[in-house]
């Protein structure tokens, strides 16, 4: 549900300004991904609401807190959203570990729900968007987001 492609890119940090920047990678090519904030602000909410209603009216998502010493394990294929709390130093980590998932009966399910096309989900992908900005910039310099590191220096 609610799956688009999305450009590849990634995180790059400027010793310089303490910062880090995303990059897409070149040549461009897409994954696909679910972008819908299960957690929106008091502004952004009507707007995820109106843009992803299933997900919205649709069953409640299950929540839970993993503390140290604790794991998590998701099935392939789950939808899921984390977010992290830094503890009274203000630091967090995560760890994640991706196993190659066999491509059972859960696999073809999944495909074939994929494949269902319903009026609330059809909507342009940011993939064709990337591409028509890509082709209008000589760089594709999208204005991605710049996000200040809370890294202190030694």
């Amino acid at each position: 549900m609610y799956i688009r492609q999305y450009p590849v890119a990634q995180y790059s940090y400027s010793e310089d300004t303490k910062e880090f920047t995303l990059e897409l990678e070149k040549p461009l090519r897409y994954v696909p991904w679910c972008s819908v904030n299960p957690y929106p602000t008091s502004d952004s909410k009507d707007r995820e609401m109106s843009s992803f209603p299933l997900y919205f009216n649709g069953p409640k998502p299950f929540e839970c807190t993993v503390k140290a010493g604790e794991i998590l394990y998701l099935p392939s294929m789950w939808f899921h959203y984390v977010r992290q709390s830094p503890d009274d130093r203000g630091l967090a980590i995560a760890v994640n570990y991706w196993y190659d998932m066999q491509f059972d009966i859960k696999y073809a399910y999944f495909n074939f729900l994929q494949s269902i096309h319903h009026p609330l989900l059809s909507r342009n992908s940011p993939s064709e968007e990337v591409e028509d900005a890509c082709n209008e910039k000589e760089n594709c310099n999208l204005n991605l987001p710049v996000i200040k590191s809370s890294r202190q220096q030694n």
